[in-house]
């Protein structure tokens, strides 16, 4: 925390740095693609090109963008989010930052939205690479009725310390098999468990070993599919932190989930990954968004 108020110890600091991370000191200005100069409007979280004159939002086109709440308390938020091991709650968001609970609902909604539209694994393994691949099963609340629970499956892929993940409608072949098919490089080794829709990838050309059951664990000759149950461990402690998550909103929570646990090792902070870029967005995007974490039947032949 004093690392972070040494970093931005103003509104003006934070200003700045989203300004710089997003169009830099000398790029082309979006108007007249000229590169020059930039003056900073007072009051105003905005910057005028020297050539043209134009003005450039600096929080429009993010999820800044109309918002009464100043970037300092936006930042910090993302400071907890990168900070907490088990999950950020919406009541002790609001208790760090002082506003009421439906503001921090918002906040931390966006913040997961935010954490979503970050470059992900388009596809994983390789030639001679293991995956081990696993579906779980996650409770959630219905949207339409909270008195009931819903369940979510969510198949994930693992691959050298790296997870891709997504949810499914059931596990049938066309969800497992087709997604498979969808994201994993020609050449990979697939271990799975002995669930009958992966009996079919041996006759697709698929390297496809079953991973030996748990009574049989403790054997060294046999292939475990260890890589993806810990993260389904972390996944479920992360998730545990929320009483009530409704299925609307199940995918952004394990964005965050895979997020943080593909940049677990990496050599820049998980704050500072969050910080460091602010992809192009707009809410009509956000189904689009979620369409990347929500997979459904996918034909093959």
């Amino acid at each position: 925390m004093t690392e972070f108020f040494l970093r931005f110890p103003t509104e003006d600091a934070c200003i700045k740095h989203l300004f710089e991370t997003r169009f830099g000191d000398h790029s082309p200005c979006p108007h007249c693609d000229s590169i020059g100069r930039w003056f900073r409007l007072k009051r105003r979280m905005a910057y005028r090109c020297s050539s043209c004159r134009e003005d450039v939002s600096v929080v429009k086109g993010t999820i800044f963008y109309q918002t009464y709440l100043p970037l300092r308390m936006w930042f910090y938020a993302m400071l907890i989010f990168a900070n907490s091991t088990h999950g950020v709650r919406t009541h002790f968001l609001a208790r760090h930052l002082g506003v009421r609970f439906n503001t921090a609902y918002r906040i931390g909604k966006l913040i997961r939205v935010h954490i979503a539209l970050h470059r992900r694994h388009e596809q994983i393994g390789g030639a001679g690479k293991l995956i081990h691949i696993d579906e779980a099963n996650f409770r959630c609340f219905s949207t339409e009725r909270p008195e009931r629970y819903n369940r979510q499956i969510v198949l994930g892929l693992s691959c050298e310390g790296q997870v891709l993940c997504g949810t499914v409608p059931d596990r049938t072949i066309p969800s497992l098999v087709g997604n498979i098919e969808r994201l994993v490089r020609k050449g990979s080794i697939l271990v799975t468990d002995g669930h009958r829709s992966y009996l079919s990838l041996s006759r697709r050309g698929w390297n496809h070993i079953t991973a030996c059951p748990i009574q049989h664990a403790a054997s060294s000759k046999n292939v475990k599919n260890n890589a993806i149950e810990a993260y389904w461990a972390k996944v479920r402690r992360n998730l545990r932190a929320h009483r009530r998550i409704r299925d609307e909103n199940f995918w952004l929570y394990l964005s965050e989930a895979e997020f943080k646990y593909n940049c677990r090792d990496a050599k820049v902070s998980v704050f500072d990954q969050l910080i460091g870029g602010f992809p192009d967005f707009s809410f009509d995007e956000l189904e689009r968004v979620k369409r990347a974490f929500c997979w459904g039947n996918q034909p093959f032949d």
